[in-house]
């Protein structure tokens, strides 16, 4: 059973624009506020529409073919209304060959 289970960990990263011909990064200035030393200070975020990824998961060979089960957590989003930060988890599930 042991060789037929693994475990992998990725990290992803890309970006999409709404024009399939368009290979430039949008940017988007967001300003945001947070406290240094008791007082308010504002900067602006800038991000280019760039995304970015992470997780862990399970690769298990069935006997009738392979089976994937990944969680992912984005770290940067790309969308400006909650700064570009963390997204929501993603569960993944894919199964038979890659070619």
């Amino acid at each position: 059973m042991e060789d037929r289970v693994r475990w992998a960990l990725f990290c992803d990263g890309g970006f999409v624009n709404e024009n399939v011909f368009d290979f430039a990064p949008k940017t988007y200035n967001n300003t945001q506020s947070m406290m240094v030393n008791g007082s308010s200070q504002s900067y602006n975020a800038v991000n280019g529409g760039f995304q970015i990824g992470v997780g862990a998961g399970v690769r298990m060979d069935l006997g009738i073919g392979p089976m994937k089960l990944d969680i992912g957590f984005p770290v940067m989003t790309g969308d400006p209304s909650n700064g570009g930060g963390l997204g929501a988890i993603k569960f993944y599930f894919d199964g038979g060959y890659q070619f």
